[in-house]
């Protein structure tokens, strides 16, 4: 990448590809701390993808350190973003990538690596430069093949979980609207799904959605419930409306 050669320097660049972890993550933690200056000069616009590549590559990286490295990269190159005022479109097109792989982080088993790449969604959501709907879009697309299937569980479960704590931030919007929570959730058959897990999160955000826009909206969406667990949503619903917690404990699968 002869940008990112130009902006940081071969040493950088060659951390950045080294088989050694320790130095790919130094390197990471090097470019956050050149980030206020690059952003100045040359501007925040013409780093802007070079660095999408760097936050992308370490994204990926499968050693827990560099990607929990990299979110700081992310966070502190959306802080300014947003101060530079950078077009969001441009932003989001040059992030696409990154919040893909970002997404798919989700369904790890390490707990750390998962919590963290909540905890960065849920801050992108939150950066002018970003948005809510860039971030609603990455986390409603298709689970990719090896993230599905009645054996696994994780990756679904946890965005619901997400989209859930996007609704009770945000709101109702465009973005996290009833008709896209719902057929996210419907499309991926997560009512009836295996695992209890996802039928748990899927029930939580229904529930969580209910009780922003009430039952007659999500009534169409609710057809393909089993009559029990009808039954167990209509109390979560009455539980969650009289303060409870709104989860239920859930019964069986499909």
């Amino acid at each position: 990448d002869t940008e990112l050669l130009n902006l940081v320097g071969e040493y950088l660049v060659r951390c950045i590809m080294s088989k050694q972890w320790s130095l790919r993550e130094a390197a990471i933690i090097k470019i956050k701390l050149m980030l206020p200056n690059l952003c100045t000069d040359p501007g925040a616009g013409t780093i802007l993808q070079p660095l999408a590549n760097v936050l992308r590559g370490g994204i990926e990286d499968k050693i827990a350190q560099v990607f929990l490295s990299t979110l700081g990269l992310l966070d502190a190159a959306c802080k300014e973003f947003e101060a530079a005022q950078l077009p969001t479109h441009m932003v989001n097109k040059q992030l696409e990538p990154t919040a893909t792989v970002l997404v798919l982080k989700l369904g790890e088993n390490q707990p750390r690596v998962r919590e963290a790449a909540i905890d960065s969604l849920l801050s992108l959501a939150h950066c002018a430069a970003v948005g809510l709907d860039f971030v609603v879009r990455s986390v409603t697309k298709k689970l990719p093949k090896k993230q599905t299937g009645n054996r696994i569980w994780r990756p679904l479960a946890t965005r619901l979980q997400l989209i859930k704590d996007l609704l009770i931030q945000f709101g109702v919007t465009s973005a996290t609207s009833t008709d896209t929570i719902m057929t996210f959730i419907n499309s991926n058959e997560a009512t009836s799904h295996t695992f209890q897990e996802v039928r748990d999160a899927a029930r939580e955000l229904t529930v969580a959605l209910h009780q922003q826009v009430g039952l007659s909206e999500i009534e169409p969406y609710l057809a393909n419930l089993r009559v029990r667990q009808r039954e167990e949503y209509d109390q979560a619903f009455a539980e969650a409306a009289a303060g409870g917690a709104g989860g239920g404990s859930g019964a069986g699968g499909p």
